[in-house]
């Protein structure tokens, strides 16, 4: 199995329930607690588009925060009157809400409702980990280092963790210099980018994966 992003998730929990898998490669996905994914990511997309460190750190800050109550063993009703007040808190902070408290409390019921439809709820209260801990068959791991989305530097490291805790004897970790999330040369990894890339998926890599899957 061959899983990009989300998908580089689902192949390890698929391999870890059927014996059939004979290898996964995963590009570009999570190996560390979709929480801290997303607020790495929640800084690093904001910083990546031009935002200034204040603002970036402080939607990482928030973002965290959401999280946090999302992980939480409370009553769903009360998850969400918390997340609903620190959606307002944090969109009473900016400039072009002031005075506009009543449209600041319909974006913020707006958000959390995104927050806690069915699969959004799921996907951040789940660690990658679980899966990947189980998977003792060939395993490739790439990420770009310029990826906003999937940070190389935290995933790759994760992904190895869970490699020796499996006992995987046959596995391999490569970052790819100059790469995005969606595997496209560039100079910003900035998701505002890739539909203008003319680049669809590096030819380098596409490599990188055939040669690894002839060895194995």
């Amino acid at each position: 199995i061959i899983g990009h992003s989300e998908g580089g998730m689902i192949a390890p929990m698929v391999a870890a329930r059927n014996k059939n898998v004979d290898f996964i490669v995963m590009l570009a996905g999570p190996a560390i607690p979709i929480s801290e994914l997303m607020v790495k990511q929640n800084y690093d997309v904001y910083k990546s588009s031009g935002a200034s460190e204040e603002a970036a750190q402080t939607n990482a800050k928030y973002a965290g925060k959401m999280y946090k109550v999302m992980k939480s063993n409370k009553a769903i009703d009360i998850q969400k009157n918390e997340a609903i007040k620190i959606q307002i808190e944090m969109l009473s902070k900016l400039p072009e809400n002031a005075n506009n408290a009543d449209g600041v409390k319909e974006i913020a019921q707006s958000n959390v409702n995104i927050m806690f439809s069915k699969w959004m709820y799921n996907f951040i209260r789940s660690n990658p980990q679980e899966n990947l801990t189980k998977i003792t068959i060939p395993v490739l791991a790439l990420n770009g280092d310029k990826d906003v989305q999937v940070s190389s530097k935290e995933n790759l490291a994760g992904f190895e963790k869970c490699m020796k805790k499996a006992k995987n004897q046959n596995y391999k970790a490569i970052e790819l210099k100059g790469l995005n999330h969606m595997f496209q040369k560039c100079v910003f990894g900035s998701p505002n980018f890739y539909g203008k890339n003319e680049e669809s998926f590096n030819e380098g890599a596409m490599k990188v994966i055939v040669e690894w899957i002839k060895g194995i």
